[in-house]
């Protein structure tokens, strides 16, 4: 669904190492000896030091700091590439600088390689539906159902042709009706979904019904 959302953006696009095989931040059972980074370390230690002095010297609790970090510390996205299942997870035969995330044997680009249902192949069918439609690059933008607690939808026009994108940031189904904007809906075909395959579904009376964080891009014919 994220990949969805990115691709159908206009600007330039950046996919940077293990966002197209979908790869997880480390697990948040590494302690701070993991991480490197020297915004992460200093802040560690800035914090570590103040709740050590307001508590007069005693241990302090840091795990909600560490969450945090698990969360969106720069490191996730710094360590070693997984391109298969041997040791490393083939990034080297020697000592890298970080630890290998855990989940390497399974979440890697040898595997992903192999299967045409990966998160790798979704975003080589996004990426080429990108270059192959105009309208997703230079087409202008109207978001939908602004209000929405779940759903981002929205338009891009280029000429006479429309595309549509829906997105469920939710976990629970929803319906999304459109006929708050005038336009040919029943011409939309569905492109790519991350449930749904090419085709399989059309906008008959203007109501869409999604699945908890599912992703559609539909195109006018």
């Amino acid at each position: 669904m994220l990949a969805l959302l990115q691709v159908t953006q206009g600007g330039t696009q950046f996919i940077y190492q293990g966002q197209e095989l979908g790869l997880k931040n480390f697990p948040r059972t590494w302690g701070i000896e993991e991480y490197k980074d020297v915004a992460s370390q200093n802040y560690w230690n800035k914090i570590l030091a103040k709740r050590i002095n307001e508590s007069g010297g005693a241990e302090v609790d840091m795990s909600d700091v560490l969450a945090d970090f698990a969360k969106k510390a720069r490191d996730h996205a710094r360590v070693p590439m997984q391109w298969s299942d041997s040791p490393n997870a083939g990034f080297t035969t020697g000592t890298p600088w970080m630890r290998v995330n855990e989940d390497y044997e399974i979440w890697n680009a040898d595997n992903q390689v192999k299967d045409e249902t990966s998160v790798r192949a979704f975003w080589q069918r996004l990426l080429k539906i990108r270059k192959d439609n105009i309208i997703l690059i230079a087409g202008d933008f109207q978001e939908l159902l602004h209000d929405h607690e779940r759903i981002f939808a929205f338009v891009r026009r280029l000429g006479d042709q429309f595309a549509l994108v829906a997105l469920n940031f939710g976990n629970d189904d929803a319906f999304v009706q459109l006929d708050s904007l005038p336009l040919p809906w029943s011409s939309l075909q569905l492109e790519i979904g991350n449930y749904r395959n090419e085709g399989d579904d059309t906008i008959t009376d203007g109501t869409i019904e999604m699945k908890g964080f599912e992703g559609r891009l539909y195109l006018s014919r």
